[in-house]
């Protein structure tokens, strides 16, 4: 049987679309690449002095063990007499400090390493999560915009700002606003699709921003805010039905129940003193 002419043209149009989507993804892939080299190189140029030389950056209030043992001592016991910081303080940053102390455990290194690989891997992930917002915003304004030449210079001034050069010694302080912008994207994503992938990555980005309970608590705030305005947004222009609702909320479930399982080990302790 012979096709008919707007079926033949319903298919050209249907194959140039799905070649100009792959070139697009493609294009993307070149850039994110090409970004990526960009912020290594920028991050081993400002880490240059912290790879060279000794010692270790301090936080004004805070003194950190010299030697590994004494640093994984903290978590070894509920209460530790030979940390130099009480374990129910430093409990909750268990998630990124302690695989990091015993990868440098296993390798032979000390301390210096946790700390290179904080500084070397916390501004790389400002400048990535920074991206992924700009590219979440720009797609929905116009997506001509998203150049290497609009994104570089907001991923890295983002990644270097003032409160960066000043709190630089707060590593994990550092590190919750380097995952901001990626919370801000995955909350939306959650809430726009009720996407169940979005509310997982959700929950690991936010068991790392609980290394800091102050910004644990701004980042639920935040989270919350942003849901029900979206919720308010989409029931105002008609687009929120029973089933998305509860793809939503399901979504949410998911997102609680994943954060609670993965910082259960610091919960339970902080509930229990």
């Amino acid at each position: 049987m012979q096709e008919t002419q707007p079926a033949v043209l319903d298919r050209s149009l249907r194959r140039r679309l799905e070649v100009v989507v792959a070139k697009s993804r493609i294009g993307q892939r070149r850039q994110t690449l090409m970004l990526l080299g960009i912020f290594v190189l920028v991050v081993l140029g400002l880490n240059a002095q912290n790879l060279l030389k000794g010692g270790i950056p301090v936080h004004g209030d805070l003194t950190f063990p010299w030697s590994l043992d004494n640093y994984l001592e903290n978590y070894r016991y509920l209460f530790s007499d030979s940390g130099s910081i009480s374990n129910l303080q430093s409990i909750d940053r268990a998630a990124i400090l302690l695989p990091l102390s015993l990868l440098a455990d296993i390798l032979g290194f000390g301390t210096g390493f946790v700390y290179r690989v904080l500084y070397l891997g916390i501004p790389l992930v400002s400048m990535l999560s920074m991206l992924c917002l700009l590219r979440f915003v720009l797609a929905r304004i116009n997506p001509s915009w998203a150049r290497i030449a609009v994104l570089l210079p907001a991923c890295v001034i983002y990644a270097l700002s003032p409160w960066v050069l000043e709190q630089v010694q707060a590593y994990l302080f550092w590190l919750a606003y380097a995952l901001t912008p990626l919370l801000f994207v995955l909350t939306f994503r959650l809430f726009e699709r009720g996407d169940l992938r979005s509310a997982i990555y959700l929950a690991l980005v936010l068991t790392a921003i609980a290394t800091t309970p102050q910004y644990l608590v701004f980042s639920w705030i935040a989270l919350v805010v942003i849901g029900v305005a979206q919720l308010a947004s989409m029931k105002r222009r008609r687009t929120l039905d029973r089933s998305q609702f509860m793809r939503i909320a399901r979504a949410a479930g998911v997102l609680l129940a994943t954060f609670v399982v993965l910082n259960f080990y610091w919960i339970y302790f902080s509930l229990n003193v």
